[in-house]
């Protein structure tokens, strides 16, 4: 996420948002949702990694979030290196039988 330049609100009013973001985030590592997240140096941004059931669990954690109409998001979904590496070794098996 991306804080909009210039800010759309404020300075104290976004510091304010910002402030209940914090907290939120907090809430949301505390309960799991959230395994990592980290600023960016030197920009208003920063990265988070959910880690939800569904797409519902995503959109409602995102959307929950005090920062929400004051920042852009691009959203990657991820899969673990174990889920993946069982795909790669079908899709090689798979090769061989060609």
């Amino acid at each position: 996420m991306r804080a909009y330049a210039p800010l759309p609100i404020p300075l104290q009013q976004f510091a304010k948002a910002a402030n209940e973001h914090a907290e939120y985030i907090k809430k949301l590592e505390k309960q799991g949702t959230i395994k990592f997240t980290a600023a960016y140096l030197g920009k208003r941004a920063r990265v988070i990694i959910f880690d939800v059931k569904s797409d519902i669990d995503l959109f409602e954690a995102i959307n929950g979030d005090p920062l929400f109409n004051y920042t852009e998001r691009e959203t990657y979904p991820l899969i673990t290196s174990e889920k993946v590496y069982p795909i790669y070794e079908r899709i090689e098996k798979e090769s061989k039988k060609k």
